[in-house]
């Protein structure tokens, strides 16, 4: 499966299973799709053929809305009434991190860490030949293209280069990941210093390992982080799962009277929250 959308998703996996009946077994409500499970609980063990559903990029499925193609699958192989086995392939190691607790919980949490075999000089020489250039059969650009790649070995064999190319080594061992490490050091490039640097990369690396959601909340108001932390008290104090907008405000109407009794605080009415 290569769709990032549950409602395609089902409208995809199903169609390979039923072909052009697969409408018939398909369900659409409030805008979300749910795979008939009885289309697959109506077989047996003994009669059914064995299905299996290999999701590739695993921890892309999990950033899907309410995980419900995992869910559903899931839910469907614990079930044990049809032959079922789904196996996700993944690169991150905290992929369990990003389950909802429904899906978590059906997960037969076995899991296999096949590392690369490849050497730290090979992966060194994958991103030398990914800022390459390749010569071709163009005299004119001969000059010009052997002192790029010159310059790129240098950048390649860098220290400061080396050191960060070791860490995703050690950690990840990603083709991908070290592709973006390249592109990192060629976003920073201009025409007065045209070739790659271990300042760009490291300015990339600090980019990239950016929480995008500490990044958001420095952006916030003073009220919609009053609110942010009223939610986070209601949240622990009640061992709550979530809340709604009308707990939050009284939570945080009863703040702001303590803060009001000591001196400090300022009020927002309810419409402007």
């Amino acid at each position: 499966m290569l769709h990032s959308c549950c409602r395609v998703h089902f409208s995809d996996g199903t169609y390979s299973i039923k072909g052009n009946r697969v409408h018939s077994h398909l369900i659409l409500t409030d805008g979300e799709c749910i795979f008939d499970r009885t289309a697959l609980k109506a077989g047996s063990k003994e009669q059914s053929q064995c299905l299996l559903i290999v999701l590739d990029e695993f921890d892309l499925f999990a950033h899907t809305g309410k995980q419900s193609l995992l869910y559903t699958l899931f839910d469907t192989a614990q079930a044990g009434l049809t032959p079922l086995c789904v196996i996700g392939i993944t690169s991150r190691y905290d992929v369990e991190d990003l389950l909802e607790k429904r899906v978590l919980s059906r997960f037969s949490r076995r899991k296999f860490y096949l590392h690369s075999g490849i050497s730290f000089d090979s992966y060194v020489q994958v991103l030398i030949d990914f800022l390459s250039y390749d010569k071709g059969d163009d005299e004119s650009s001969q000059g010009d293209a052997a002192c790029w790649n010159t310059a790129v070995k240098q950048f390649a064999h860098d220290p400061s280069v080396r050191r960060q190319v070791q860490l995703l080594y050690d950690t990840n061992r990603s083709f991908r990941a070290l592709q973006r490490l390249g592109m990192h050091a060629l976003a920073g490039s201009s025409a007065s210093n045209p070739f790659p640097t271990h300042a760009n990369l490291f300015k990339g690396v600090v980019q990239q390992k950016k929480d995008s959601k500490t990044t958001m909340i420095l952006s916030l108001s003073i009220l919609e982080l009053s609110l942010i932390i009223a939610m986070s008290n209601v949240i622990v104090d009640q061992d709550r799962e979530s809340c709604n907008f009308e707990i939050t405000y009284e939570a945080y109407r009863k703040f702001l009277l303590t803060a009001n009794a000591s001196g400090g605080g300022e009020s927002y009415s309810k419409p402007v929250c």
